[in-house]
């Protein structure tokens, strides 16, 4: 099992979890709040009033559907060696976690020509924990490549390099 949060355990594994989503595609999980006697209907919001024991249906609320904009990477200079072979190598999509953790490579705008992907996951100033798809059709970054440290713009270690200028 990979150390994937362990310097802030809900931030970092959500952070990390939310990334794989976005790189396969899929939008953000949304948050499921219990439905109660105030919740939006398809066509009115009930409220029951006090001195009457019907609800009461107001038309003048009008419900949102929720959001399924899916957030945006931008496009930067990439690079990704494993092994010592390349597997990504000029423009693709990066998508920021925010704590300086990304995806590089992702699939929100498609599946790529070159489908391999990378997940960088920040544990501490030092250092991040990093995943790819080893198989090129895998829609998660399954696949371990350890403990990577920053040095002059990338991630790497003894198996892995990943750049995103």
């Amino acid at each position: 099992m990979s150390n994937i949060g362990t310097a802030s355990p809900g931030v970092g594994i959500a952070a990390a979890l939310t990334a794989l989503l976005i790189a396969c595609g899929n939008p953000k999980p949304q948050e499921h709040a219990p439905k109660d006697e105030h919740s939006q209907s398809a066509s009115a919001v009930v409220h029951k009033s006090p001195a009457s024991p019907q609800p009461t249906l107001r038309h003048d609320v009008v419900p949102q559907p929720p959001s399924t904009e899916v957030p945006k990477g931008e496009i930067r200079d990439c690079r990704l060696e494993v092994d010592g072979r390349v597997h990504v190598n000029g423009k693709c999509e990066v998508y920021s976690m925010g704590d300086g953790g990304y995806t590089l490579n992702t699939w929100t705008s498609g599946k790529p020509k070159n489908s391999h992907f990378a997940v960088v996951a920040i544990l501490n100033d030092q250092t991040a924990e990093a995943s790819w798809n080893a198989d090129p059709d895998d829609s998660k970054a399954m696949d371990r490549l350890g403990v990577v440290t920053q040095h002059e713009g990338c991630w790497t270690n003894d198996r892995a390099k990943i750049c995103a200028d």
